[in-house]
């Protein structure tokens, strides 16, 4: 599984955009033309699929592969890019317990990873479940934590780094999420360089907040397909970082330009 690039996405705080940033990072990867596989492994409630745009194209998923009921190949689906970009739904009715069978569970992976012959994973993981340190550093060879300007959502982006750090994962970087440009530029809020000191992990992107984009995802629309959005210009910005590339933190993003946007 290590042959691969294969990146966690998470954090122990929910409701900070995990499976927004796992879909629009996985496009924009594929974009590069990458082939990516993104698995959503919220156990407790997917919605990678409707974001996506494929909630109706979902039969099988990650629970029937690791209840044995069918192989890999049929529970990944194919969601755009010309087929470079691929699914795996989270399991809508199986009950599996992430803390008793991690070899189990390991093995299901490698065989969803396998039958996608992808060059980047990404697993978007639930904020709720507490994912145990074995399975995190057999799983993933790189993290990426997300947060908000919130401070909650700060302590636990430092929290889940620790975490992370002490199960073995070394390369973890973070993402801000819905960075809103407004209420930092007028001091309401903590720019980017404050919010990197509360969380203690190196950034590797900030996504500012757009409302189209939240009203475009409900309809299965990704940032990508937004015309002039500075959240899917942020989101390329991070694939092309992921892939070696030098890229200013703001780099294209009409909205960001202003020195006191970072602190």
């Amino acid at each position: 599984m290590k042959a691969r690039k294969t990146i966690l996405v998470t954090s122990c705080k929910g409701g900070i955009g995990k499976s927004t940033v796992t879909l629009n990072l996985g496009a924009a990867l594929a974009e590069r033309g990458l082939k990516v596989l993104i698995i959503d492994f919220d156990l407790a409630n997917r919605c990678l699929d409707l974001f996506s745009g494929h909630e109706n194209d979902i039969v099988y998923d990650f629970g029937d592969v690791y209840l044995g009921r069918l192989s890999a190949e049929r529970a990944v689906i194919q969601c755009g890019f010309e087929g470079r970009l691929m699914l795996c739904a989270a399991p809508c009715d199986a009950k599996i317990d992430i803390s008793s069978d991690i070899t189990e569970i390991l093995r299901t992976f490698e065989k969803i990873i396998d039958a996608s012959d992808a060059e980047y994973v990404i697993i978007d993981c639930s904020g709720s479940d507490a994912m145990p340190s074995e399975l995190s550093a057999k799983l993933a060879d790189s993290a990426i934590i997300v947060t908000s300007h919130q401070p909650a959502a700060i302590r636990a982006a430092e929290h889940t780094g620790f975490n992370l750090y002490d199960s073995g994962i070394t390369e973890i970087r973070l993402i801000v999420n819905f960075f809103d440009c407004a209420s930092v530029k007028k001091g309401e809020r903590r720019g980017i360089i404050e919010i990197i000191d509360g969380c203690r992990i190196q950034i590797i992107g900030a996504v500012p907040y757009d409302k189209s984009l939240e009203i475009a995802q409900e309809k299965g629309i990704n940032a990508l397909q937004l015309k002039k959005s500075d959240a899917g210009c942020a989101f390329r910005n991070i694939a092309a970082r992921i892939c070696g590339k030098n890229v200013p933190l703001f780099y294209g993003m009409k909205n960001f330009s202003k020195r006191k946007l970072f602190f």
